[in-house]
């Protein structure tokens, strides 16, 4: 079984089951891919080539399903437990980031799980448009059609295609919002929070293309505007 196209009870046996074929990585850090942990298993402990351990067959990042916020933690899934081991024993005293690592266990992976198939639902009815996004977390409940390896690629690639940006004018509307950031390929964006009383704003934006959200955030995070610092981070 790869989903959640199934039973509570049936669920929660699943997901201990799939607890025992992955791992979690706690960090601060947001942008990791699965290329970066696919190296971790094949340098050695000096920089020299060893037989590369196979890597994780999916990887996420563990995000709110709101306001899609990285909650400082990956999960890391493979094949099987026997490779899963393999894996953990070759990464042994490896370093990511400078950051020796220090895998978890999953213990039980429910919650986690069923956390990753609301943000999925939320991110895909997001960059589909704000009222879709809007009706989609007024139902949180509602169950995926979609098996988790389906929701996993399909996460990756609207990911790819989206960011969040930080403190851009309260009284801004999304129209005009567009029309300031023109010159890049925006699909469309919309406020997910704001607190008036402190000037603080949460837009999300949806880019047709990957180059052109890589484009915006390089220019434009970190920029004042209104003396407010714009921050943009990627999904």
């Amino acid at each position: 079984m790869n989903g959640l196209r199934c039973g509570p009870l049936v669920f929660a046996r699943w997901s201990s089951r799939l607890a025992q074929r992955a791992l979690i990585y706690n960090s601060y850090y947001p942008a990791f891919d699965r290329g970066d942990f696919q190296q971790l298993g094949v340098l050695g402990p000096f920089g020299s080539l060893e037989g590369p351990a196979a890597p994780p067959a999916r990887l996420w990042r563990v995000r709110d399903p709101r306001y899609f916020q990285f909650r400082d933690k990956y999960v890391l899934l493979f094949d099987n437990a026997r490779v899963r081991d393999e894996y953990l024993e070759r990464t042994r005293g490896k370093r990511l980031n400078k950051v020796r690592v220090r895998f978890q266990p999953a213990g039980e992976l429910a919650t986690v799980v069923d956390k990753f198939m609301q943000y999925s639902r939320n991110l895909e009815a997001a960059y589909a448009s704000e009222d879709a996004y809007r009706l989609a977390i007024a139902s949180p409940n509602e169950e995926s059609t979609k098996t988790l390896g389906e929701a996993v690629v399909g996460t990756e690639l609207l990911e790819s295609k989206s960011a969040l940006v930080w403190n851009l004018p309260n009284t801004w509307h999304p129209g005009r919002v567009a029309d300031t950031f023109w010159q890049y390929d925006v699909k469309h964006c919309f406020k997910m929070f704001w607190n008036e009383l402190d000037n603080v704003s949460l837009y999300y934006f949806a880019f047709n293309e990957t180059h052109e959200r890589d484009k915006f955030k390089y220019n434009v995070h970190g920029v004042y505007l209104n003396e407010a610092k714009l921050l943009v981070e990627s999904l």
